[in-house]
């Protein structure tokens, strides 16, 4: 797993200035990194190469294996270089010289590899030039920018010194790296960047709170110029199938029935109706057919609720009726029915009308219908047209989630303050509003709905946001509580982004 991956990881024990005292743990740094990269993100060991093992780490030397490591960077790698040692502003000490942090970072630019991730513990590192969000890069195929971009990773503000973990003779910063990359869950057989810097930066604020470190105050800078995040796959992952059901009768269709089970067996249930004029009682005997004939489906979602509820009989079925296609795609619904068991339910008792509940919702129906009407220029869009404008859109907004992302990031590395970031919001607000409300009146085609609802994901998580914390609403949450919404937030359009690069990898416009 994980072949693509290469790893340069540095360090410096040895010091030959006077002026700077021995570090010896650093050597421990290099081995539980690279067991970390190797155990908990599969990194092959083959693809992990170390420079200072031995605690000396000459100019020469690092020069060198650079070279080596340039030479066999692809467009397709994905690069992790790591450092530990002595560090000033924009400095990196090795064992015989110092070398300029800046000087380093362009030599790395160099790399062909799609992404670069720096991590460096250094006393003083969070002091560095970086290329900020490149708007030109927008202007390409999205599916060529999801996940494209480079990441700095540093131990600490420019004015904070980096210390040392009192339970374990590792430097602190490391530590919390290793456990991150150890521990975080794995999600659909991956483990994420986002998600490894995330609980980095949640187990130092508590190992500060706890006197942990050695240092007495110690905030990590993180900056990135991705879109999306990167992934590490660390175990085989077939995803969970579940079954489609569709029936057609005389007086409806049934198109859909989706499980939403919990501790309970249910089902939402989708019908076309194919008589437009059903009243109240109509809707009830219908429901009465579908749920009888849903009862003992076996439907599920995830293998747990196919382990919990398998040949059980449904506990609600919810019934949703609709007229066409298009009112199930908007979810548009004229009436909408639940049933639910009751407690002295056998299998041979039928399920009866009076144990069902119609809400009728003509009236916004027909609202919703009006609403929902194509605009005749719009309406004379292609499916491949409405894919372009979904994508244009989601652009649009993608750049200005990366903009805020840069501005939050430095709001959060203490370089700016939280007013610059509501300046930022003030700014933009309007447009993130308009890119909003034309991505709304995108026509609505079953072909094109899918891929159009992940674009819709990720412009409705950017626009949320956006509106979650500015300066009209600023939140009396702590800034820890308000981070870890926006967080959320990033890590749903990450995961819409990567399923976005796969459905359009497989083209899921029906023909």
């Amino acid at each position: 797993m994980n072949g693509n991956v290469h790893a340069l990881l540095v360090g410096a024990s040895c010091y030959w200035h006077s002026d700077l005292s021995q570090l010896p743990l650093v050597k421990n740094d290099l081995q539980i990194m690279k067991n970390a990269l190797n155990d908990g993100l599969k990194i092959p060991a083959d693809n992990i190469n170390i420079c200072g093992e031995d605690g000396k780490l000459i100019f020469n030397d690092l020069m060198n294996v650079l070279s080596f490591e340039y030479e066999k960077s692809t467009t397709d790698d994905v690069f992790i270089f790591y450092f530990s040692g002595h560090g000033h502003k924009d400095v990196l000490c090795l064992s015989d010289v110092s070398i300029r942090l800046s000087e380093l970072l362009s030599v790395l630019k160099c790399f062909r590899s799609k992404n670069i991730i720096v991590m460096l513990d250094s006393c003083h590192s969070g002091l560095f030039q970086f290329n900020h969000v490149d708007v030109e890069k927008y202007e390409k195929d999205l599916e060529d920018i999801i996940g494209i971009g480079n990441v700095i990773f540093a131990s600490s503000r420019p004015e904070e010194v980096s210390g040392f973990d009192k339970d374990v003779p590792v430097s602190f910063f490391t530590s919390c790296i290793v456990s991150a990359i150890n521990n975080i869950p794995v999600k659909k057989g991956r483990k994420s960047l986002f998600d490894i810097i995330e609980h980095t930066m949640l187990l130092m604020n508590r190992g500060n709170d706890l006197g942990k470190n050695t240092s007495p105050s110690q905030s990590p800078v993180l900056k990135d110029n991705l879109t999306g995040t990167i992934y590490f796959d660390v175990e085989d992952y077939r995803p969970f199938e579940t079954e489609e059901y569709h029936a057609d009768h005389d007086e409806y269709t049934i198109v859909n029935v989706k499980p939403n089970h919990t501790f309970q067996k249910r089902y939402t249930v989708e019908v076309i109706l194919k008589n437009e004029n059903v009243q109240n009682d109509d809707i009830k005997r219908i429901t009465k057919d579908v749920a009888n004939e849903c009862l003992y489906l076996d439907i599920y979602d995830g293998p747990e609720a196919k382990d919990i509820h398998l040949e059980k009989p449904a506990d609600i079925i919810w019934c949703h009726f609709g007229c066409d296609e298009t009112d199930i795609t908007q979810s548009n619904f004229k009436y909408m029915s639940t049933w639910k068991k009751m407690d002295d339910f056998t299998d041979a008792s039928p399920i009866k009308e009076d144990q069902i509940i119609v809400e009728n919702n003509v009236k916004m129906y027909d609202v919703m219908k009006t609403f929902y009407e194509e605009d005749e220029e719009l309406a004379k869009l292609s499916n491949e047209d409405i894919l372009r404008l979904a994508d244009i859109l989601t652009k649009k907004v993608l750049l200005l989630k990366d903009l805020y992302n840069d501005v939050y990031t430095d709001f959060l590395n203490g370089t700016i303050a939280e007013d610059d970031v509501f300046d930022f919001i003030d700014e933009n607000q309007e447009i993130i509003d308009g890119i909003d409300e034309n991505f709304s009146k995108i026509p609505v085609r079953t072909a094109t709905q899918a891929t159009v609802d992940l674009y819709g994901s990720i412009i409705s998580d950017v626009s949320e946001i956006f509106n979650y914390y500015n300066r009209e609403k600023l939140r009396d949450d702590s800034l820890m509580a308000n981070t870890f919404f926006i967080n959320k937030a990033l890590n749903r359009i990450n995961e819409s982004l990567n399923e976005l690069r796969v459905a359009k990898e497989k083209n899921m416009v029906k023909d």
